[in-house]
């Protein structure tokens, strides 16, 4: 029996939409989480990608300290990626 990986994105910009949209062609991984500031772009991706509202989030950390997550994906300018590699792995 193969694992379903679960994966947050934080930030929701172009590349980010672009990078969810891959979780179609797929069937072991699977994207449950997102957060942005914005809550129009968070409205989008749960229309776009059936993302339940328990995790749509407008705080980074409540997304890298999900439980449920397995994996997330940074979609910020990479100015910040240090920052949260560093909230994750701590």
């Amino acid at each position: 029996m193969s694992r379903i990986v679960k994966w947050g994105i934080l930030g929701l910009g172009n590349i980010a939409y672009e990078f969810a949209k891959s979780f179609y062609n797929t069937n072991n991984a699977k994207l449950i989480a997102v957060a942005s500031r914005s809550n129009h772009k968070l409205n989008t991706f749960k229309k776009e990608f059936k993302i339940s509202d328990k995790y749509l989030f407008t705080d980074y950390e409540k997304l890298i300290n999900n439980n449920e997550v397995d994996i997330v994906y940074i979609a910020l300018p990479n100015a910040f990626h240090y920052y949260w590699i560093s909230k994750i792995l701590s």
